[in-house]
Order: structure tokens, then sequence, then C-alpha cells
């Protein structure tokens, strides 16, 4: 797992190499953010981004990168694919912004500057 050291010393890892170090610790830091914020998208958020940016945006804060991260969970625990950011529909090449994507379940990644959930 991805542990910053900061995060891998608050819950007992000494050794961030060592597999199974990591994974109880990676483990234990997922348990403390699950009883947190009793939330899986609010979860994989601070997972991402630090539970501090949770807090600091009431919800999962407005980062690509972050909001990207929730969808691909998400995505994954649903069994989803993730938008390709184009699709070829006969023999037309068509922008995923085109298409409303709520349709077919998938949560698109969207460049919208604001936060989502809360």
């Amino acid at each position: 797992m991805q542990l910053i050291p900061e995060t891998a010393a608050r819950f007992g890892v000494q050794d961030i190499c060592d597999p199974a170090q990591n994974i109880e610790g990676g483990m234990k830091y997922l348990r403390f953010l699950l009883d947190e914020f009793q939330n899986p998208l609010l979860v994989a958020a601070a997972y991402n981004s630090g539970e501090g940016r949770i807090y600091e945006y009431g919800g999962v804060p407005p980062f690509q990168e972050t909001v990207g991260y929730v969808a691909k969970v998400v995505n994954f625990q649903l069994g989803l694919p993730m938008p390709t950011g184009k699709r070829k529909a006969n023999g037309i090449v068509r922008d995923m912004a085109e298409k409303n994507t709520s349709d077919a379940g998938v949560i698109a990644v969207e460049k919208t500057g604001k936060f989502v959930g809360g």
C-alpha cells in the first residue's frame, strides 16, 4: 500500500518496504478512515489526499487526482469501466462529454472545480 512516512509511523509501520508491516499498517489506516468518515467515498478521498483535506473542503476535495481516484475506486467496486475520453460509435469518434454517462452508471471524471459529497 502507499503510506507516507508520517502515516506509516502513526500506524506502527517500522519498515515500509516490509510487505506484512505495510499491508497491516495500511489496513489499520483504512479502518481508521472508515470509522472516522463512515462513507466509502470520503474514505477513498481521504486515503488519496489526507483526512485533513476532507474537513477543509467539507467533502471530496476538488483536486483532479483525488476526484479521479475516487471515481476509479467506485467504478472498480461496481465493476464498471472507466471512461477513456473518446469512444468510437458507428465509425464516429465522439467525446465522452457528449454522452450522458449517468445512463451507464459510470462516474465520469469532470473538471468542475467543485467538491463532491460532503
